[in-house]
């Protein structure tokens, strides 16, 4: 557990030292760390709960801040890497490390791309980073709609890429607004052709598109597939 309460008395300093942290760092773990160079895009944004902090991270520095106060500034060391990871060591003891895969906000469920930490000593807080936008980004074909497999042949797909969303919708092309906050994902009206075609394709398309502006949020699914929810239902799931 993180002694906050015995870091508040003593100052900002030492108080982030000590409590934002994610996971800790043996020795040996530290010992089979590289000097290969950082792959991690930046400016990076990470975030926790309980308490709740947030770091910045740039390529001239990284700040943490608290909530209810207290702020740390680092000069940003040369990033090495544990395996997938990405490592910076802040200060004497005190390890940066970033984690691709998806972590998910604890309170809101949001998934980011990456765990990120900060750990000192036997301290630690965990928290999630990177623009879930990155989770999004690209192309995906729609294999589920409202609990049922897409019928074979019919071609509904997902393009996302700076606030536009795009694609195939089973008959016709649409296209419309996007929009990722910190709470979710919602879409605003699409446009889109109007060609004739098929029943099941016609039955399809209307299904999706009524599906998309029902959507609050997204996750990412175990196997990689984008899962489209209102609330914890599932409209629409989709594949790379």
């Amino acid at each position: 557990m993180v002694r906050v309460a015995a870091f508040l008395s003593k100052g900002p300093v030492p108080m982030f030292r000590a409590t934002l942290a994610l996971l800790i760092l043996s020795a040996p773990a530290m010992a089979q760390t590289s000097t290969q160079t950082s792959t991690q895009p930046l400016p990076l944004t990470a975030r926790g709960n309980e308490p709740g902090w947030v770091l910045s991270l740039t390529d001239v520095g990284a700040r943490a801040s608290l909530e209810g106060g207290g702020v740390q500034d680092w000069g940003l060391p040369v990033a090495t890497a544990d395996g997938a990871d990405t490592l910076y060591a802040l200060e004497a003891g005190t390890i940066l490390r970033l984690s691709p895969g998806v972590c998910r906000d604890s309170m809101t469920g949001m998934p980011y791309p990456l765990a990120v930490s900060i750990t000192q000593d036997k301290d630690a807080l965990t928290g999630c980073g990177g623009d879930p936008a990155a989770l999004l980004a690209g192309d995906w074909r729609l294999t589920r709609l409202a609990g049922q497999d897409v019928p074979a042949g019919v071609q509904a797909t997902l393009t996302v890429s700076d606030g536009m969303a795009s694609g195939r919708s089973g008959c016709n092309r649409y296209g419309g607004t996007v929009t990722l906050t910190g709470e979710g994902l919602t879409f605003g009206p699409q446009a889109g052709t109007r060609m004739m075609c098929a029943a099941l394709a016609m039955t399809v398309e209307a299904a999706y598109l009524d599906a998309l502006p029902r959507v609050t949020r997204f996750d990412i699914a175990d196997d990689g597939g984008l899962l489209l929810l209102a609330g914890d239902d599932a409209l629409a799931r989709l594949a790379r």
